[in-house]
């Protein structure tokens, strides 16, 4: 019995270990350069691309709220290639 309660308390260490790590990359999603101004024609928006900033909070241009920049979208395959 000793055993088996020692089993599960080690298992619940390592399912809350788990956790802590998944939602630590949850908060990576936070880190610097990460955000940018929405589309509305400020000086945020450049024709090198728009500026990234490091934290959440509002455009130093126009004070709109910044959004999480988004990840580029993979290509799509050309239609009849392999």
């Amino acid at each position: 019995m000793e055993k088996s309660r020692r089993a599960v308390l080690e298992l619940g260490l390592i399912t809350a270990a788990c956790a802590c790590g998944i939602a630590g990359a949850a908060h990576a999603a936070d880190a610097p350069g990460k955000f940018v101004c929405p589309p509305c024609g400020c000086d945020a928006h450049t024709e090198k691309g728009d500026e990234e900033f490091a934290e959440a909070g509002a455009c130093k241009y126009c004070s709109m709220p910044l959004v999480a920049k988004e990840a580029p979208k993979p290509a799509a395959p050309k239609p009849g290639a392999l």
